[in-house]
């Protein structure tokens, strides 16, 4: 059996030979870090923090000096998506660094990019009353 050194992102693998009767190659691949799961066995599911997915999208578009619809084409995504996510800062300053302050990934839903968008607009009261009641909902 010929063996392989581990690869760069981090997957080992081994290409058993072939005899004369198959022409293909059978691949066995091993994670190096185990994948967390929950009680049904399948891996927790996490959401992305909708604060920190803006930041970096901003940061993308400032560092690279991308527009929207470049930014777009990258990510393989719709403009209009972009635009959803980055208006994430029209809601209010507090209410996005407490969202920011939970971390990246979420392990509960509640504070996606689409429940955020019902706060623009809103004033700051409603805002924090709204972050308030999800926060006792989720956490």
């Amino acid at each position: 059996m010929q063996k392989e050194s581990p690869s760069e992102d981090g997957l080992d693998f081994w290409l058993p030979e072939t005899s004369d009767r198959q022409n293909f190659f059978t691949y066995h691949f091993t994670l190096k870090k185990p994948v967390k799961t929950g009680k049904s066995g399948k891996p927790k599911r996490t959401y992305r923090n909708p604060v920190h997915l803006a930041l970096k999208w901003q940061g993308e578009l400032e560092s690279k000096r991308l527009t929207r619809a470049q930014l777009a084409r990258t990510l393989n995504i719709s403009r209009a998506r972009v635009t959803q996510v980055l208006a994430v800062f029209e809601i209010a300053s507090e209410v996005r660094e407490r969202i920011h302050s939970l971390g990246d990934p979420l392990l509960k839903p509640g504070f996606s990019e689409r429940a955020l968008r019902n706060l623009i607009g809103k004033p700051e009261e409603e805002q924090l009353n709204w972050l308030e009641k999800t926060e006792e909902d989720i956490l």
